[in-house]
């Protein structure tokens, strides 16, 4: 059985509710979020949304923007995330608590949504994002205790690199790729995320 996903572009909505649409695909994507101020009309957007066993795969290339996660939001959140993100193209920074970080192509970032975060897209960007409920991770990982810490993964060399490599594998392939298979492929890529936690810069 295929794996199911769902597609959402600024082209199918009107000029003037774009900052609006795109404030609910990135929290129906990423959690609860708020886009602090209006987009531009020219603004592109493309989100596509993969289940992966428990956790979701998301694919987005977006124009420069902002959004925010703020304290509140935080608050009210009832589930605990844990996203991993794969630059491929274009540069972002993020503040993740009281720590700053950009990122370009090739880049890891982890970041989990009981923190404050803001995000700003410096240049058109393409990026592949796992977000992995907490709940999940500590079923299949049951020695881990607590959740990643966040921040950049040293990614160009060793284990980090290895990380990138399977997250873009697996945007490619999860469309074609099997439920009866997804279990011990979700399996590998958080045991190779739990490996990194001491990677994190």
């Amino acid at each position: 059985m295929q794996n199911p996903s769902t597609e959402w572009s600024t082209s199918d909505v009107p000029l003037g509710d774009r900052t609006d649409a795109w404030e609910s695909v990135l929290s129906s994507s990423y959690r609860e979020w708020q886009v602090p101020h209006r987009l531009p009309a020219t603004f592109f957007a493309h989100v596509k949304q993969h289940d992966f066993a428990g956790a979701g795969i998301v694919e987005t290339v977006c124009d420069p923007c902002m959004g925010q996660r703020t304290r509140g939001q935080v608050r009210h959140d009832d589930e605990l995330y844990v996203g991993v993100q794969l630059t491929t193209a274009g540069r972002e920074r993020f503040k993740i608590g009281d720590s700053g970080v950009e990122v370009v192509s090739g880049d890891v970032v982890v970041w989990t949504t009981d923190q404050a975060v803001e995000f700003e897209v410096l240049e058109r960007l393409h990026k592949v994002t796992l977000m992995i409920p907490w709940s999940v991770m500590r079923e299949r990982l049951p020695e881990r205790k607590q959740p990643p810490t966040g921040g950049k993964i040293e990614s160009r060399t060793g284990v980090g690199s290895l990380l990138a490599v399977h997250l873009l594998a697996l945007s490619n392939e999860i469309a074609t790729l099997d439920e009866s298979v997804q279990g011990s492929v979700s399996r590998s890529t958080l045991e190779l995320l739990d490996s990194l936690t001491e990677l994190i810069l």
